[in-house]
């Protein structure tokens, strides 16, 4: 594709979206509001405490004593860093894209470099606990055992395929633990607040965003309501479940295409991953890689539900 055909496709495409916003002035309007909603009610509450404490964990040595406990393990599974041990284990507990942060700061304090990160990025997507268990499990389906089930079978696809990619972007580096320097509570509660506000803006923006996109180009899209909820899920993936969820199928199916849509993570949480980077992200090697995911992730999944 040339450039000035590109130029052309994006003018008309640009073009088309403000009309579809002036005319669909009420849909933009619901899909800001209900992705407000979304974001305030499911998602925020159980993002912002992780984010906070997160800068207070790694400020206080729990990730330089978790590097030490466990650095021989993972890199032994997945030859990363030792001093990226960490990253892995609050990736478990925040959940996406929190792992996309930790990765940068480590990036940004020269732990990993950029091919390190990306294979760390590639299979440290995994969901946030509190909203897979309570959201999706209890909620959604009624189910605690649900939400175990989908969540483990998230954390064993992800490790599997960390052990796939571990002959990828070894790491070179073996040199000691690194002990970070502390700053002061003060300094650390400011900056924990600060990023986290920073972090969630940027979550609710791309929710936004994609959202309004999605129900504005909706009414022109082909197909029927589980195509269109599927595609949803794989653009915007919170509002895309809630629209899985209300849809006629069977449960077994629901829990299977909720769990699809969790392991790719969406487009718009990948835009939330890229936009917290501050180094070249490999687009296509982490695509590649959350496609795997999902056909792992799918195959656990029949064996357990």
């Amino acid at each position: 594709m040339t450039y000035k055909l590109k130029n052309v496709i994006t003018f008309i495409f640009f073009l088309t979206l403000i009309y579809l916003i002036i005319y669909n002035s009420k849909i933009v309007t619901y899909s800001v509001i209900s992705s407000a909603n979304i974001f305030f009610y499911k998602l925020f509450p159980s993002l912002i405490p992780f984010f906070i404490l997160s800068e207070f964990l790694i400020n206080y040595d729990f990730t330089y004593n978790i590097n030490i406990i466990i650095s021989r393990i993972l890199t032994f599974l997945f030859k990363i860093n030792p001093n990226s041990s960490y990253i892995i284990i609050l990736s478990l507990f925040s959940g996406l894209p929190s792992n996309a942060k930790f990765i940068n700061d480590a990036y940004k304090d020269k732990v990993i470099n950029s091919d390190e990160a990306n294979k760390l990025l590639a299979f440290t997507f995994f969901p946030n606990p509190l909203f897979i268990i309570n959201t999706i499990g209890t909620i959604i389906f009624n189910s605690f055992q649900i939400g175990i089930k989908i969540l483990l079978s998230i954390y064993l696809s992800n490790f599997i395929l960390g052990f796939i990619i571990r002959n990828k972007y070894i790491s070179k580096d073996s040199n000691k633990i690194i002990k970070k320097q502390k700053l002061q509570f003060s300094e650390t509660l400011k900056k924990s607040i600060t990023n986290a506000f920073s972090s969630s803006m940027i979550i609710l923006g791309s929710i936004v965003v994609f959202t309004t996109l999605y129900n504005l180009f909706l009414p022109i899209l082909p197909f029927n309501n589980l195509t269109n909820s599927i595609i949803l899920s794989f653009i915007e993936m919170t509002s895309g479940i809630n629209t899985l969820a209300s849809l006629n199928i069977t449960n077994n199916l629901k829990i299977i295409l909720i769990s699809a849509s969790i392991c790719f993570t969406g487009l718009c949480v990948l835009s939330q991953a890229k936009s917290m980077l501050e180094f070249e992200i490999n687009t296509k090697f982490i695509i590649m890689c959350r496609i795997i995911v999902i056909i792992i992730n799918v195959i656990i999944l029949n064996l357990i539900i």
